[in-house]
């Protein structure tokens, strides 16, 4: 037998590299992760004028929250996904992400402030699916 090749499996065609789609793709997926690394950032930093803020011991919550939304998100925003696409579901989340960062930006109470938050940290669960194979 002798082996036969296709066009696909024989390397990359010319033509293909990076277009713009792709590298503007690539640039709002780190935009992304990059503002949700800084936010966290700025929590941690906050959280002691936070609590003192709030008058409560439990400051531990704002960041508790998101891991916990993640949790229960990701599985989710993962079959969602596959429902509506991941383009969709990541301005979605983006959206929630917003409304979550006004509610904790307006905040009277510790509460509120800990559901924003949760809210705000919606932008982290669409990232791996993004990441994932089409």
């Amino acid at each position: 037998m002798i082996p036969t090749t296709s066009a696909a499996a024989s390397g990359p065609t010319e033509g293909s590299g990076w277009s713009p789609r792709l590298a503007f793709s690539l640039f709002s997926i780190v935009l992304v992760l990059e503002l949700l690394s800084v936010s966290y950032l700025m929590i941690a930093m906050a959280l002691p004028d936070i609590a003192t803020h709030f008058q409560t011991t439990q400051a531990a919550w704002l960041i508790t929250a998101f891991l916990l939304l993640g949790a229960v998100a990701a599985p989710l925003v993962g079959k969602l996904a596959d429902i509506h696409g991941k383009r969709r579901l990541l301005i979605v989340c983006l959206v929630i992400a917003a409304v979550g960062s006004l509610l904790s930006a307006l905040a009277g109470s510790y509460a509120l402030m800990i559901a924003g938050r949760a809210l705000a940290d919606a932008r982290a669960v669409p990232v791996p699916e993004l990441l994932a194979d089409p």
